[in-house]
């Protein structure tokens, strides 16, 4: 600092040598923030319910906060259930970033069984309404199924449609995605685990994940993934780097915010936008402005894997908890919901800090 500042003005090179001070100082407290999250720990400690757990919380700088409870590896793999969908979805959207369909295509374009006739509602169907969980189709596809060509008929001819129109109603079930995954497949000519090795697992180096050992994974919950991996896929998303712009807002924006939504659970309230859910504040049942402005996406396991990204406060969190389906996540979320205000208040205060820095420099 002193040789660069050797040519100029007494005045300048003191001004100058302040402002490096102090943001050597914020930088040094940012750093060090981790060792402040005393309160975080101490809640997920005393959650007796919550069992082996890794928390993990970061933002543009990586990694701010780890804590693994009962010494949970970070390399163990498991299934992690609808967490998949979020993955799913990212694939999905890159074949369409790279060309071979439209979000407004219709399913019939790439799929030569699907039914054209007008008088069928399902000619309507477009990636955009699979996506969105609107499509009107329902059902589970079937598991004994060997040939991805095959399959997608099978899962077609099995499902039943509900017999309204596509946008109008939103169930949550894995028809929509797997059927998705059919046009995305069709279109690009290329088997879905290497669409999602290129959209996904190598851009995020992901080497400890799969979509399940079967020759047809279902893609809304087959994918087995550690901690360690699927935070890496997490920050990527976080960060809008596996996709063009336009097609990370339409993740995060519900297409159909219009549509009926006969399902009732945890999710009460809750909007959905593209293979992710958008949350409402803990306690608000019906869709309004504070969930629009609460700027939490996530993709939830039923075992209780639970990723976030959180818009309003800038970061993202996981919380890897491997538990009894359906109580795995129910505990799970109770953790998220205690820990979040905290987590919350830490990050408002790390964008402080980064303010001040600009501030600094400038």
């Amino acid at each position: 600092f002193l040789l660069f500042c050797r040519d100029v003005s007494h005045h300048h090179a003191t001004t100058m040598f302040l402002r490096f001070t102090i943001v050597i100082s914020v930088v040094t407290e940012i750093a060090t923030q981790g060792d402040n999250w005393v309160d975080v720990r101490e809640a997920l400690d005393r959650d007796v319910l919550l069992g082996k757990t890794i928390v993990t919380v970061g933002d543009a700088d990586g990694e701010v906060f780890s804590y693994t409870k009962q010494n949970l590896a970070h390399d163990y793999v498991a299934n992690i259930a609808s967490s998949s969908k979020w993955v799913s979805g990212v694939t999905i959207l890159g074949a369409v970033a790279d060309g071979y369909l439209d979000l407004d295509d219709l399913a019939n374009k790439h799929l030569p069984w699907w039914p054209s006739a007008a008088d069928d509602v399902r000619a309507s169907i477009t990636l955009r309404h699979l996506l969105g969980f609107t499509s009107g189709l329902a059902g589970t596809p079937p598991l004994s199924c060997m040939d991805w060509d095959q399959c997608c008929r099978t899962w077609f001819d099995t499902t039943s449609a509900s017999g309204t129109k596509p946008g109008t109603e939103f169930v949550y079930n894995e028809i929509h995605i797997q059927m998705a995954g059919c046009m995305a497949v069709a279109a690009a000519r290329t088997p879905f685990v290497e669409l999602v090795s290129r959209h996904v697992f190598k851009p995020c180096d992901m080497t400890e994940s799969s979509f399940g050992s079967g020759a047809v994974p279902r893609l809304g919950s087959s994918m087995e993934a550690s901690s360690r991996d699927y935070a890496k896929f997490l920050r990527q998303y976080y960060l809008r780097k596996l996709l063009p712009a336009n097609l990370h807002a339409a993740m995060e924006t519900d297409q159909y915010p219009n549509a009926s939504r006969p399902q009732t659970g945890s999710e009460d309230g809750w909007h959905y936008g593209l293979t992710s859910w958008i949350e409402c504040p803990q306690g608000v049942t019906v869709w309004g402005p504070e969930c629009r402005d609460w700027g939490v996406h996530s993709s939830p396991g039923v075992s209780g894997f639970l990723p976030i990204v959180n818009r309003k406060h800038d970061y993202y969190l996981q919380i890897a908890y491997y538990g009894t389906p359906l109580i795995g996540k129910s505990i799970a979320y109770g953790a998220k919901n205690r820990i979040l205000p905290l987590v919350n208040a830490h990050m408002s205060a790390r964008q402080s800090q980064r303010d001040n820095i600009t501030l600094a420099i400038e």
